[in-house]
């Protein structure tokens, strides 16, 4: 089965986190097969595919100099963006 995954891993990516809106890259990408429902708010009909990205969240120094400390998150293809341009205005 084909899947519309829209961004490669490494990929620079923009993501919205705590209101703002960063660029990172994909690290990984998850794909979960469910079966196909319809969304009962709005009656959307959803083939059960999610796809998830993980992405570096932050990224620091340790005060050493001597390595880094990396924090990860999931986020679904809906919320990753290819642009800034674009982020913003499916965020506003």
């Amino acid at each position: 089965m084909e899947y519309n995954i829209k961004y490669k891993r490494d990929q620079e990516i923009y993501i919205q986190l705590l209101n703002k809106i960063i660029k990172t890259y994909v690290v990984k990408i998850r794909i979960i097969e469910g079966e196909p429902y319809v969304n009962g708010n709005d009656m959307t009909k959803n083939d059960g595919i999610q796809i998830s990205y993980l992405v570096v969240v932050k990224q620091t120094k340790q005060p050493d100099g001597n390595g880094r400390s990396t924090s990860y998150d999931w986020f679904d293809q809906k919320d990753v963006f290819v642009s800034e341009n674009e982020a913003l205005s499916k965020i506003n």
